[in-house]
């Protein structure tokens, strides 16, 4: 902090301030290190601390409690009669759980330095070191299998190729403790459907359903595009000490190994894809790791806010499904859709994202108002060419068996047609069971050798 416009008993008192959070938080022990700090007793030491204690029941940050010092009117005065306030003997104090007024009822577990993480996460020293990875290292790591994420580039029919990095597993179980330890206790905005238990596209998607216009944006890069300083926010607001949050902060992110971008498929000569390829070579989210969508949603949170003021200012409707955008609303909202985009890309702008221009839409009920692959223009259902898509396939393996249908090299064919079953249930049940009589008539003994072919490792490295 800068004590540039402190007095010298101001200045002082800090230390003294320090003294208070080098032990334990009761009001003779704060007294009692105040007493060791100064040499002497002040008289206006203990009436000062059960003011401090009653306003911070637990210890916090010294920053708050220097400003806490600074706005008591009788702690300023006793200071300014005081000709020779001094401290004698410095206290450094103990790391400790300082969350944000906001964060109050997040429940955090207390972890305040190395050696209680090394407990929480259920791992050594040199684990620590090793997969965190303050120092850098990973990236530059030439053999990789050395490195902590398998990289996997999915080519796309539409637009540039998406990369998953996947954690390896020791990393992978270390992200899914902080998961459960942490992440799970810190509710994002209620406008989020994405990743959340009790919520899907159908939660995100119905709300929207018989308005007179809809509006779908898409950000772009999502995952990419939340870096280190983002992440390091979130630990640090839910009360984490700096160190404790840097080691949380450096287990969520990771930074890509300019060889696996450079190897990335069509990769364009003209450098039009410099600044992307920035975002995943500094740290960054990555798209394949259990805690980043908790963390974008969290992140996203004052988005989240901005968008929601902006819907109900207009009265629209407003919800997001992990990168995609969707607002609804009646009449006189559709009349209004220009200026509410410009108004919704700015906002955007604002909290470091980006709008994927090319996949916004302006959807009145006379065309198909469809959001993350739900129509909406009554209430939320398949659409109808990808009902009959999948009804021709699952009619083809009845007739001619799995092994003619599989293209796509699933892993486990049997489940993906079930979860494209399962996800039309969800929406229609009612055509849904058409679709689930076709799944049932199908033989799957005879698939099981073609299946052990095409089973492929998910971490497969590009």
């Amino acid at each position: 902090m800068n004590l540039r416009n402190y007095t010298r008993n101001e200045r002082e008192f800090v230390e003294v301030i320090q003294a208070f959070l080098a032990g334990p938080w009761t009001e003779d022990g704060c007294v009692k290190r105040a007493s060791l700090a100064t040499g002497t007793t002040y008289r206006f030491i203990r009436p000062f601390v059960r003011r401090m204690i009653a306003a911070f029941p637990n210890p916090t940050h010294a920053d708050r409690l220097i400003h806490f010092a600074r706005a008591d009117s009788k702690l300023v005065k006793a200071l300014t009669e005081e000709d020779d306030f001094r401290v004698e003997r410095k206290f450094y104090p103990h790391a400790v759980m300082a969350p944000h007024p906001s964060a109050a009822l997040w429940n955090m577990p207390s972890i305040c330095n190395s050696t209680e993480l090394i407990d929480r996460l259920r791992i050594d020293a040199y684990q620590l070191e090793w997969l965190a990875d303050r120092a850098e290292r990973n990236p530059r790591e030439k053999n990789r299998k050395l490195r902590h994420y398998y990289h996997n580039w999915i080519s796309r029919p539409m637009g540039r190729p998406r990369l998953l990095e996947i954690p390896k597993s020791m990393l992978k179980t270390i992200q899914q403790r902080i998961l459960h330890l942490i992440l799970d206790r810190i509710p994002p905005h209620d406008a989020a459907h994405g990743f959340r238990a009790g919520r899907s596209i159908k939660t995100f998607a119905e709300v929207h359903a018989g308005r007179a216009v809809v509006l779908r944006y898409d950000l772009r890069a999502f995952f990419p595009t939340v870096n280190a300083n983002a992440i390091l926010a979130v630990f640090r607001t839910a009360g984490y000490p700096p160190e404790i949050a840097n080691y949380l902060m450096a287990f969520c992110t990771t930074r890509l190994p300019r060889d696996v971008w450079d190897a990335r498929p069509n990769a364009p000569a003209d450098g039009s894809d410099h600044f992307e390829g920035m975002q995943f070579c500094d740290r960054h989210l990555p798209q394949g790791a259990p805690t980043s969508p908790a963390l974008a949603n969290l992140v996203a949170y004052r988005l989240d806010c901005r968008l929601h003021g902006l819907a109900k200012s207009v009265e629209a409707t407003y919800t997001r499904y992990a990168d995609d955008l969707a607002f609804s609303g009646g009449e006189e909202f559709r009349q209004t859709t220009d200026k509410f985009s410009r108004c919704v890309a700015k906002i955007v702008d604002d909290e470091g994202f980006a709008l994927n221009l090319a996949k916004s839409r302006v959807m009145p009920q006379s065309v198909r108002q469809q959001i993350a692959g739900v129509v909406v223009n009554i209430r939320p259902n398949v659409s109808r060419r990808d009902f009959d898509e999948l009804k021709a396939i699952l009619t083809n393996v009845t007739r001619h068996g799995p092994a003619s249908q599989i293209r796509d090299h699933h892993p486990d064919f049997r489940a993906y047609l079930t979860g494209k079953v399962a996800h039309v249930a969800m929406l229609n049940p009612f055509r849904a069971r058409r679709l689930y009589a076709l799944l049932n008539r199908i033989s799957w003994k005879e698939f099981s050798a073609v299946s052990d072919q095409v089973s492929a490792d998910p971490g497969t490295e590009t």
